[in-house]
């Protein structure tokens, strides 16, 4: 190998090296970003902590009339929050109230309507 060579690859390896630690940064930022996704996402096989609270909160939410409703639903919801001393509410948790309300909503229509 001739100098012209060697100096060439010396670059090329430098160059790579710059390249391998700026994708190990990268990779770091990714991983942190994907444990704080992981803690705002939850636990979707977590056993379920519902109250009765946050179903009527998130029911009133649901209604149509969106401007007392919402304000005492979520009122609601965090006052059920607060009760349970429950870990901070992830998606998982959201979807879940919002399912079981709605559930609760079906079956008290279909008692009314029958």
């Amino acid at each position: 190998m001739n100098p012209r060579q060697l100096k060439d690859t010396i670059v090329a390896l430098r160059e790579l090296r710059t390249s391998h630690k700026e994708f190990g940064r990268a990779l770091e930022e990714v991983s942190g970003e994907t444990k704080r996704l992981r803690r705002l996402i939850g636990n979707p096989n977590e056993k379920d902590q519902g109250s009765r609270l946050i179903a009527a909160g998130i029911a009133l939410i649901a209604f149509p009339d969106p401007t007392i409703s919402d304000l005492i639903g979520g009122a609601m919801v965090a006052a059920g929050l607060i009760k349970n001393r429950m870990k901070q509410a992830t998606v998982v948790d959201v979807y879940k109230e919002f399912h079981e309300a709605f559930k609760k909503m079906e079956k008290t229509r279909r008692e009314i309507t029958h």
